[in-house]
């Protein structure tokens, strides 16, 4: 049979006419439909897209880019998809279309106001006679919805959890070997362990350590049976437990069974310990001492709790509310729930909260006020409470403040843009290499500390070929790190672009992935050239202070008289052991040791002398007589300038010599 002339102006005719009715076809589609060319430009979307992405045709007829529509790493981890795809040949040819992977893939989107979804997509390639992709085609359906129902369920299941840990009642659940799948805290707390510990365990171990005899065990235990074999629910209004010790114990129990799809039976019961009603003479008593019961349950919860009547004015709040609004509970009895609002949440969320508590809830978060006037961020679930009718007689609001939790969030926010000036601004260089030497990341510190002039020049130069150290090899580095997996305070020598030398510190870690392989080294860099030539000069000038010192006949001290009026000396001379007869580090430690050398009779003009120095920070210059520890009296010439600290306190560098010969 001979092959159709597709090249033929009637065949052409024919494609674009197949093409249009394939697009009118697309635009009744309930899902996005998108072309987009290997430019990456859109080339053709049906009514659906511009609806589901907010693009007018106007945007269209001016181009549309797919990057557009995702988040930067997820039109990243879509490109990538898309490029695998072809490269791995994993789509089949038919026609001129090949179709692509039937897995449905999920990708967060977004509409041209920034906002996001998430949605679900299936592509094909179209190619051209050589079996080259020219474009892509791609169906598109928002499953925002569905996503934030799977994580409403989550946390469902959660306050489900949390219902069933604060109930009062024994609640569990076991299998039809008698073992606990299931137990909430108040059955943990029966048996003074953990529900965790409970799980796996059989009901006849925990039975025999609180039930009287064999006997009753096994009543026990074939009563539970009868409930699953039956599929009858069994309610048993007082059921007594005699305890090894001698104590006795009521419960109120249903016990349920509970069939699967995939027939495992499973009993489920909820035990209510009535032993303090059995011990009253009045049901009524009993009544009055659960809803007490009920009532200390809520007044103890952190969270705030509130019900309001169908003019919703509250009718009940709990302790935890009153602490954390203000107001005691005769203020805020009879006030309508607006009086907590914000003006502006009040316009934006109380039509629809009353809506939605109605339907059966609301959830969500709000800003309130406190009676002082603070506002502050919440998070308010809403319940409807019904009548044995099915009739909305209140509604129950329960809501916790979420003020350090939003701190929290707007601290990482802070903390992460502080991330980003410090490794923009530190003085500290900042660096990425990987273990073949490429320079995967560095800061511009890092940058002009190594003479360049930008990043680019930089990563152009390979480690393992053109290291910047002088002092060890790059070698020697990846074998130190890689063997204990970080470098810190190693001192080196670097070589920068233009030849000369700097000293630096380094510190670097090894970074893996969860496998266990190395991503790369990252480490900082500080270059401590001025530090070193510090170093030396401080050591040339201690070598000469040393030479000056041992040169002048007397000690060398200084000086300080502290705010609260003591006196220390804050460095003497070693020489004070050869003029005063004790060692220096003791006169640093204790000043008196060398105040109490001098004559009683004389030490006040001593020390007034000190104090008009400090006065008029005038030069102190002072002859003055000690008694040395061996009872020899010498005459010594004091002479320091004195100054000011920072704190304002006076301190003396100065020289005390021996002039007994001249007194003499």
């Amino acid at each position: 049979m001979k092959e159709k002339d597709i090249s033929s102006p009637r065949s052409k005719y024919e494609i674009r006419k197949l093409e249009g009715e394939l697009r009118k076809f697309f635009d009744f589609l309930p899902d996005a439909f998108l072309e987009i060319d290997l430019s990456q430009t859109i080339t053709y979307m049906n009514r659906m897209a511009f609806v589901l992405f907010g693009f007018t045709k106007n945007d269209f007829e001016k181009g549309i880019k797919a990057e557009q529509l995702f988040p930067k790493e997820e039109y990243e981890r879509a490109k990538r998809i898309t490029d695998n795809y072809v490269a791995e040949g994993r789509s089949e040819s038919v026609g001129y279309v090949r179709t692509g992977t039937q897995e449905l893939l999920e990708f967060r989107m977004k509409r041209k106001d920034g906002s996001e979804i998430y949605t679900e997509a299936q592509a094909s390639f179209v190619l051209d006679n050589h079996n080259n992709p020219i474009k892509l085609r791609a169906i598109i359906r928002d499953i925002t919805e569905r996503k934030q129902a799977e994580e409403a369920l989550k946390e469902s299941e959660s306050l489900l959890r949390l219902v069933i840990d604060t109930s009062p009642n024994c609640i569990y659940v076991k299998d039809r070997g008698g073992h606990y799948v299931l137990v909430n805290q108040r059955m943990a707390d029966l048996h003074n362990t953990t529900h965790e510990a409970l799980i796996g365990v059989k009901d006849l171990y925990l039975a025999e350590k609180w039930l009287t005899s064999d006997a009753n065990i096994k009543k026990f235990r074939a009563a539970e049976l009868e409930v699953i074999e039956k599929e009858q629910v069994r309610f048993i209004p007082e059921e007594e437990f005699i305890y090894r010790d001698g104590t006795k114990r009521w419960f109120q129990t249903t016990k349920i069974p509970i069939t699967l799809k995939n027939k495992q039976d499973y009993l489920m019961c909820v035990a209510v310990d009535i032993t303090e009603r059995k011990q009253q003479e009045e049901a009524i008593a009993v009544a009055n001492e659960k809803l007490k019961l009920f009532g200390q349950t809520i007044a103890s919860m952190n969270e705030c709790v509130s019900i309001t009547g169908k003019n919703h004015r509250f009718i009940f709040v709990n302790e935890a509310f009153q602490k954390t609004f203000g107001y005691d509970e005769k203020e805020i009895i009879g006030k309508t729930s607006s009086l907590l609002m914000s003006p502006s949440d009040l316009k934006k969320f109380r039509k629809v909260m009353r809506l939605s508590t109605l339907e059966g809830g609301w959830k969500g978060e709000i800003i309130n006020v406190k009676k002082d006037g603070t506002k502050f961020p919440v998070e308010l679930s809403t319940t409807p409470l019904k009548n044995d009718k099915g009739e909305v007689i209140a509604f129950i609001g329960i809501s916790t403040d979420i003020t350090d939790r939003k701190q929290t969030e707007e601290a990482l926010v802070d903390s992460e843009e502080r991330f980003r000036s410090l490794y923009e601004n530190s003085t500290i260089g900042l660096y990425r290499t990987t273990p073949d030497g490429r320079i995967i990341l560095a800061n511009p510190a890092l940058v002009q500390m190594l003479g360049y002039s930008s990043f680019k020049d930089l990563v152009a130069r390979n480690l393992n070929r053109e290291g910047f150290e002088v002092g060890y090899s790059r070698n020697d580095f990846i074998n130190s790190i890689e063997r204990d997996g970080k470098i810190v305070g190693l001192d080196g020598t670097w070589m920068k672009r233009d030849g000369s030398v700097i000293h630096i510190r380094e510190s670097a870690k090894v970074i893996r992935d969860e496998g266990g392989a190395i991503q790369y080294y990252e480490g900082t860099v500080e270059d401590i050239t001025e530090r070193k030539q510090a170093e030396e000069e401080l050591k040339e000038s201690e070598a000469k202070y040393k030479e000056i010192a041992t040169s002048i006949p007397g000690v060398v001290y200084q000086f300080t008289v502290k705010k609260d009026g003591s006196f220390a000396f804050p460095h003497v001379d070693k020489s004070c052991e050869k003029f005063f007869q004790h060692k220096a580090k003791a006169v640093e430690a204790d000043p008196n040791l060398f105040f109490n050398m001098v004559p009683a009779d004389e030490l006040q003009s001593f020390i007034d002398s000190i104090e008009e120095s400090a006065r008029t920070l005038k030069e102190w210059r002072h002859d003055f007589r000690v008694v040395l520890p061996d009872g020899q009296e010498r005459w010594f010439e004091g002479r320091s300038i004195p100054h000011l600290l920072p704190s304002g306190e006076p301190f003396w560098n100065g020289v005390v010599t021996d002039v007994t010969e001249r007194k003499q």
